[in-house]
């Protein structure tokens, strides 16, 4: 790993620390260092592998577009920028405006969503395993809410159907949600 890579690590620990996941209560960096590990598992670039550490500090820390494009870049930023929710639309419209936007953003952008994604549901599919399904329970929105974002996500990112992360992300989606 390069010292960019080890910058944004510290970086993405440093702006989450103390937040904690709403399914497990685990550390929420637990999170982000899954994201880069799949999208280096899957052979992508490093700078796809920074993005994925960064991809929830504009959402929910307090850093700025300022901060990441002076630490790691425009390109970074424009990544990060992509994976970030506007907080002052509703749920339904936030997820909306994903599902019909992915189909045409980069593929860069399009396999940080999907190892976002998929970090997401392989945890939910651990959590219902242990919990059942009050797991549902500890989110705004239940179970058919989250199946039909999680879902569409899917659909949405059918163009890369041919790698292994689409692949596995299909096949949870079916688990939890079909």
């Amino acid at each position: 790993m390069t010292e960019l890579y080890k910058k944004a690590e510290d970086f993405a620990k440093k702006a989450h620390a103390g937040q904690k996941r709403k399914s497990t209560g685990e550390p929420y960096i637990v999170h982000p260092l899954e994201v880069a590990q799949i999208l280096r598992e899957n052979g992508e670039s490093e700078l796809l592998q920074i993005a994925g550490l960064l991809h929830d500090t504009l959402e929910d820390t307090p850093t700025t577009t300022a901060d990441i494009r002076n630490l790691f870049g425009p390109y970074i930023l424009k990544l990060v920028q992509s994976e970030s929710e506007d907080k002052s639309k509703t749920w339904e419209q936030r997820k909306l405006h994903t599902i019909s936007q992915l189909p045409k953003e980069t593929r860069d952008v399009q396999l940080i969503c999907l190892a976002d994604k998929l970090s997401n549901v392989r945890s939910l599919l651990k959590e219902t395993q242990r919990q059942g399904d009050i797991l549902w329970t500890k989110f705004k929105r239940g179970k058919a809410d989250q199946g039909w974002y999680y879902c569409g996500i899917r659909d949405a990112l059918r163009c890369l159907h041919k790698t292994k992360m689409w692949q596995e992300y299909d096949n949870i989606c079916k688990q939890l949600f079909d």
